[in-house]
């Protein structure tokens, strides 16, 4: 098959299970879903570890400045963040999971999608 005509698009995907983070008056536990897709023709010298892209979103939310913002909000900057940082992802989905607290009893989440023009 000539490779000219053939577009390959690799994703990757990891969970964080079961992360802290104070939020608002409370400590909250969070599922971190994160999936990205790779910029057409990556070379093999720029694949990103995803280790080093878990650990940057675990300093990013441990250093959220202003805790009280809506989770939509701290999302969007966490999925713009992870964008910006690693340049060989062409788009980066990531999905925060919300276990009950005490000021909020539901599971809730929320789910932002970052392609490279944002």
């Amino acid at each position: 098959m000539d490779s000219n005509m053939t577009r390959i698009a690799e994703e990757y995907s990891f969970l964080i299970q079961g992360f802290h983070m104070q939020h608002a008056s409370t400590q909250a536990v969070l599922d971190i879903r994160i999936r990205y897709q790779y910029i057409a023709g990556i070379a093999p010298a720029e694949y990103p570890d995803f280790r080093e892209i878990a650990e940057t979103i675990k300093a990013y939310l441990t250093n959220y400045p202003n805790k009280d913002k809506y989770w939509e909000v701290i999302n969007k900057g966490l999925a713009l963040m992870v964008s910006g940082k690693f340049q060989a992802l062409e788009s980066v989905t990531s999905e925060l999971e919300m276990q009950p607290s005490a000021t909020d009893p539901d599971v809730n989440s929320s789910k932002v999608t970052c392609q490279r023009q944002c």
